[in-house]
């Protein structure tokens, strides 16, 4: 209850006393970049964080980053006023500014995170513990709204940011960084995190973007996909078998949006493409025009094996 003039000064002290072992941030060797306002269920982080980064709605979906190597603490030195008498007074302090290099995924990931840059996401940092080695990653964040949350940290009034690089210059590799800059209370005074029981850069995974193209086969109700990422591999050449499912594909009729069933698919590995096979019912299936085929949402490729793939968006082929 509130009372006029009065301040709560219960929780501004803190004991000193430390049983146990105490919290040490060691090198933060990843970070989650999430939705605004994000909470998570710490009473099943893994499944609930793996589901998190192979949401279908890119706008609910978590951004895993891990390989953090070299770190750079521009965090603001707080402001004091020095007054003529010699005495000093806080005025307030600055944000934390991290920045982090890495070099797995080069100028490809550093072009993907850009998208965030800005303060319209949050995120978590995830601490690898020992350097050498241990089973202490933790997830950090700050308290959530019930005893089972851990919030992510927002970054209202900072900003994540991924910087133009820096070319190699012959003395030092290219330079790729992302920034993460907030508010000092989010880690010092509010902060919370859980320990994993689970590898968290082997466990949680970035999707790659897979682009398809694809033509008519000879055989009505057949069609020929090619799926490739962003830097020229064939998904062929990785999943030639599990792939070679009806359950890893999708199909409609790309004038009505009607579902149209697949009824097969085999893979063609001399000219490393697959054969979708649809159901030829009308409807859905299109008297004329075009079919969109597409593959299947990240979590039911990941349930099958194809680890870290997402489609680009379906690819219309003319009616065969």
């Amino acid at each position: 209850m509130a009372t006029i003039n009065k301040l709560t000064d219960n929780t501004r002290y803190g004991n000193t006393g430390i049983l146990g072992p105490f919290t040490d941030l060691k090198n933060i060797i990843g970070a989650i970049i999430v939705p605004k306002g994000y909470e998570l269920d710490v009473t099943t982080p893994q499944a609930t964080l793996q589901a998190l980064c192979l949401n279908a709605n890119p706008l609910l979906r978590g951004y895993p980053v891990f390989d953090f190597e070299a770190t750079k603490d521009g965090s603001e030195a707080k402001t004091v006023q020095s007054m003529a008498t010699g005495a000093k007074h806080v005025v307030k302090e600055g944000y934390n500014d991290h920045s982090f290099q890495f070099v797995q995924g080069g100028a490809d990931l550093q072009m993907a995170l850009r998208k965030f840059n800005g303060s319209d996401w949050d995120f978590f940092y995830i601490d690898g513990g020992e350097l050498n080695g241990g089973n202490s990653q933790k997830l950090i964040g700050i308290v959530g709204s019930t005893s089972t949350k851990l919030r992510a940290v927002p970054t209202d009034g900072g900003y994540i940011w991924s910087d133009n690089l820096t070319l190699n210059d012959a003395t030092k590799i290219a330079e790729y960084m992302i920034g993460f800059v907030f508010h000092q209370r989010y880690l010092n005074d509010q902060r919370a995190f859980i320990q994993l029981d689970f590898d968290a850069p082997t466990t949680l995974y970035g999707l790659a973007d897979i682009t398809l193209s694809g033509a008519g086969s000879a055989t009505p109700g057949t069609y020929n996909v090619t799926a490739v990422t962003k830097q020229g591999t064939n998904l062929g050449d990785k999943y030639p078998t599990q792939l070679a499912a009806s359950g890893m594909w999708t199909a409609f009729n790309t004038a009505t949006k009607a579902a149209i069933t697949v009824s097969g698919v085999t893979y063609d590995a001399v000219n490393k493409q697959f054969a979708v096979v649809l159901t030829t019912t009308a409807p859905p299936y299109p008297a004329s025009g075009t079919v969109s085929i597409n593959l299947a949402a990240p979590s039911v490729l990941d349930a099958a094996g194809i680890k870290g793939c997402e489609s680009t968006g379906a690819v219309a082929i003319t009616k065969n």
